[in-house]
């Protein structure tokens, strides 16, 4: 398995401006996402490895064959508990594009130590707004239960 690698595996039906877009990513232990919410739910089925979905209070791991919906409008995060995970992740989006800038730039952890003084919070909430995703917090921040309105 080679860590660190993303991939955009599918973008369909783009009638509507919406795409179901299906990506595939493998990252190394301890990487994290943002948190963040977005308006679609989104499924993550883990191929290989193990990682752990921050949607409630309650964190879920999961491992290869699990699969967890993380339901619209609830902030989540997800971080990596293997040496390495392959996991698919399908939601809902305006633009499959976006979506997949979005996935690139969350997929490369900031060398900064500061996420505000990176520009990464910056620059994470203009590639996400696209597609309806609000960028909550830093990788680390863990998602509490919390439903955002839109």
């Amino acid at each position: 398995m080679d860590a660190g690698t993303f991939d955009l595996v599918k973008a369909l039906g783009a009638e509507r401006g919406r795409s179901l877009a299906v990506v595939e990513r493998t990252g190394r232990q301890g990487e994290m996402t943002p948190l963040h919410v977005h308006p679609e739910d989104e499924l993550v089925h883990v191929v290989e490895g193990a990682l752990t979905l921050f949607v409630s209070e309650e964190p879920v791991r999961l491992e290869a064959g699990d699969a967890f919906l993380a339901p619209r409008a609830i902030p989540h995060t997800l971080g990596v508990e293997s040496r390495a995970v392959r996991y698919l992740s399908a939601t809902v989006a305006r633009s499959a594009t976006r979506y997949e800038d979005f996935l690139r730039a969350v997929a490369v952890p900031s060398d900064a130590s500061s996420w505000e003084e990176s520009g990464d919070a910056s620059r994470l909430a203009a590639i996400a707004s696209p597609n309806g995703i609000e960028v909550l917090g830093e990788p680390g921040a863990v998602s509490v239960t919390r439903r955002v309105e839109g």
